[in-house]
Formats: structure tokens, sequence, C-alpha cells
């Protein structure tokens, strides 16, 4: 592990990437269908980013290297929050209301899709750092505020 990493559980990273690797050998040979509901979303997203395919290519290679793009990225966060808020989209009634309003307010797919999974970070992180807030009621509560026209930012402050 880098001593300025941010994840301090190499491990599970290492077991992140070969599942990674395992979605992205089901997307190449056709066979998603094998996978289960969240692999398969999480194939779809994979195959709409060519850009990071490198990284797909040689995610059983990594170990628990950190993987970060040129540009800052970490294209296995970036697909898994596209995917949970995808997720959240299709199976969740409040975030789908809220998705829908962002897109009354002339965002992009990809603009509300990112909104919603910033509405997810900032509860997990509330949650995380013990406020003693139930998840899925705090996060049905910032879904409606999304829904009054409040942004996750907003609601964060950050």
């Amino acid at each position: 592990m880098m001593a300025d990493d941010p994840f301090p559980y190499p491990e599970l990273r290492n077991a992140s990437h070969e599942f990674f690797a395992k979605v992205w050998r089901a997307q190449k040979s056709g066979s998603v269908k094998g996978l289960s509901h969240e692999g398969q979303r999480l194939a779809q997203r994979m195959a709409s980013h060519p850009e990071w395919q490198a990284w797909w290519e040689r995610a059983d290679d990594l170990g628990d290297g950190l993987a970060v793009t040129g540009a800052g990225v970490n294209p296995f966060a970036a697909v898994t929050m596209e995917a949970i808020a995808e997720g959240l989209i299709e199976e969740n009634s409040v975030a789908r209301r809220a998705y829908r309003r962002l897109q009354r307010d002339e965002y992009t797919h990809e603009q509300a899709r990112t909104e919603i999974a910033m509405a997810f970070t900032g509860v997990l992180g509330e949650c995380e750092t013990g406020h003693g807030v139930d998840f899925d009621t705090r996060l049905r509560q910032v879904f409606r505020r999304i829904m009054r026209g409040e942004s996750a930012q907003e609601i964060f402050g950050e």
C-alpha cells in the first residue's frame, strides 16, 4: 500500500479488481446473463467507458495497486458509483422521482445520475461518521430535498 493511499484495505481492493476482471470477461464474451443483476449493470457501465478499457483488461493483474488515470480518476470507483446510481434510479421510487425532477430542470442523464450518486455518498458519509442516522430514511430525505430543488452539494455543504 502506498503511503498516500486513501484506501487502507488492499485485500478488498484486490478482490474488487478480480471481480471487475470477471465482469469484464463476461461482457467481452457476451455472457453477462450469468452475472447477477448488479453485475450486469456494472458490465454495462464498464462497456460505456471505452477510454478505460485498458484498466478493465488488466484489472486482475493490478492486485492491490492503486488505480488512478492520468486525469486523477479511479475508473473502478467511477463505474461503481454510476452503477449504484443507475440501480437507485431503477429500483428506488424516491430516487427515480428525484432523477425525473433533475431532468425537468434540464440535467442530462449523466448529470442527474451524478447528483443521485452524490446524494448516496453524502448519506453514506453521514452514516459512517456516526451521526446516528438511519441510512434509508436519510437517503429518502435527501432525495426529497433534491425534488424541492436543492443540490446534493448544497445539502452536504461541500
